[in-house]
């Protein structure tokens, strides 16, 4: 299902719990508001100017959200961000070139963030969204993101991180993202892969953080994706 919006429709996030999935759109652009942000900011770690710091490196890259002013405002507590492009809500993947598509947008996301020296920490189903087509893929939420290698706020874990393995000796690094995009990576698309690089592929991104060798750039030049 994909959610209609105007173009100035309001998405609050009331509590640091509270959270909206109306980011999947087929329009031009959202408008994102977090309220009060002093109370998800003491929840989450994430810090305002890192934000418009992360929205202004990535403005010119592929795979991931863009702001239409080209970073987020803060004004009376009121985090607000018009985001493009939105795109549209995933639908089931039934070939090997569709994962292909959507790891190589993917990891072109994750590679702009962790070249601008942070980390997604939300990388998961619901913040992927794609073009009509379905082969351009990007990541949304950057209202997750943090400076990498950094160790997470007492009580801040998100939906999907793995006990003892997602987290290297208790920070959350850039190959923490690369192993959560696999596990959804495999989840997805892991019966879908005939190909011996494809499953090579699969096996690189789903290496656990803490022996991970390899960078969302290095992974974007394997082989199966080019």
């Amino acid at each position: 299902m994909s959610y209609s919006l105007p173009v100035h429709a309001l998405i609050l996030i009331l509590t640091p719990m509270t959270w909206s999935r109306f980011f999947r759109t087929d329009i031009l652009a959202v408008h994102k508001r977090v309220y009060p942000w002093s109370d998800y900011e003491e929840w989450s770690g994430v810090c305002f100017k890192d934000l418009q710091e992360l929205y202004r490196a990535t403005a010119n890259c592929q795979g991931v959200v863009h702001a239409v002013q080209g970073a987020p405002t803060l004004v009376a507590d009121k985090y607000s961000v018009d985001l493009v492009p939105v795109g549209l809500q995933p639908t089931v993947l039934s070939t090997e070139e569709e994962a292909r598509c959507m790891a190589g947008g993917l990891l072109q996301g994750l590679a702009a963030i962790h070249e601008a020296g942070f980390v997604h920490r939300d990388v998961r189903w619901d913040n992927f969204v794609c073009s009509p087509e379905g082969r351009r893929w990007f990541l949304i939420d950057l209202e997750t993101c943090a400076r990498a290698n950094q160790q997470p706020k007492d009580g801040f874990q998100l939906f999907g991180w793995q006990s003892d393995i997602t987290l290297v000796e208790g920070r959350y690094t850039c190959a923490s993202d690369l192993y959560q995009l696999g596990l959804v990576f495999n989840a997805k698309c892991g019966s879908l892969l005939e190909s011996e690089a494809g499953k090579e592929f699969l096996n690189a991104i789903l290496t656990q953080p803490i022996d991970q060798r390899l960078s969302a750039v290095e992974l974007l030049r394997h082989e199966w994706l080019r």
